[in-house]
Formats: C-alpha cells, structure tokens, sequence
C-alpha cells in the first residue's frame, strides 16, 4: 500500500542510510583526494569560529536527538504527511529533513560511542523509544490520520484506518 512504502522510505533514509553514509566517511575521502590547496581552505572554514560554534552546538546530544524526533514527530502530522504526498516538492523537502536530521543524529551516534557508551546506548534507546511511541499512536488510531491515503487503499481491498494499522 501507498502508506508502507512512505513508511519505508522513511525508515531507509534514518535507519540505514543515514548510519551507512556516516560510517563510510564520503567527506573524508572526497577531501582526501582533493588537492592539498583546497583541502587547507576547507580546513580554514571549517576551523572558522561561526561554523565551529554551529557544529559544537548541532552535535550536542540533546540539540541532534531533540531536531532528529522532532522532525520526525512534525512531518507525521496529518497536513505535512499529506502535503507531502500530494506536492513532489514537499516530499523531496520531507525527505532532506529526515535525511539531514538523521545523518546528524547518527554522526552524533557513532562519534560519541567511542568516548561515552552508556550516553550512546540512552541516546539510541531514547531514540528507539520513541518512533515506538510514534508507531503505536499510528496504528492503534481508532481513526484514519491521512486522508490522502482515501484515495489509494480501495485497490488493495483495505480501508484506510486498515492501510495506517497495517
């Protein structure tokens, strides 16, 4: 159904591409390969005091965790879950936030577990927790949240508050 496939999306972009896309380092190979010239000026920006202090605040656990779900949290109100279905360049907006929120929370992830194992394990399960919360008030809805899935469940012989639990 329309409604699984978003959701699966979803899930692709935070769960496995995002952790993918950190692990495997693309900036750092880009750079590596990049003449020294470009890779000093990239250093100087970086190293810049604006940016410096954006980074350090963005990658505070609290500030990754709290964009991250919240975003999440946003995009599955019923408006900006519709919107986004039923305008392309909502949905491709969609997908950058929980692309860009996710490769931030998983950067914050993986980079902290080498120092604080016990913050990364909260930080996860907390994480976990809540897209569990998420789900559940999803599917045990007594009421269809998306009425653009009205349109798109008759083919699959299920109603839409079937297509939502389901």
């Amino acid at each position: 159904s329309l409604f699984s496939v978003h959701m699966v999306q979803h899930l692709l972009l935070t769960v496995v591409a995002a952790p993918l896309l950190i692990l495997g380092e693309p900036g750092l190979l880009l750079l590596w390969n990049a003449p020294v010239q470009i890779r000093v000026r990239v250093g100087r920006v970086l190293q810049s005091g604006w940016i410096s202090v954006i980074w350090r605040t963005l990658t505070t656990p609290l500030i990754a965790w709290t964009l991250h779900v919240g975003l999440l949290w946003a995009w599955h109100l019923p408006g900006l879950y519709d919107a986004a279905l039923l305008h392309p360049a909502i949905h491709v907006l969609e997908h950058l936030c929980f692309t860009l929120s996710a490769l931030l929370f998983w950067w914050v992830a993986l980079h902290r577990a080498r120092h604080r194992l016990g913050t990364t394990i909260l930080f996860l399960f907390t994480a976990a927790l809540q897209c569990t919360l998420l789900g559940a008030s999803i599917t045990l809805a007594h009421t269809p949240w998306y009425f653009v899935h009205f349109a798109t469940t008759e083919p699959w012989g299920l109603t839409p508050l079937e297509d939502q639990q389901l």
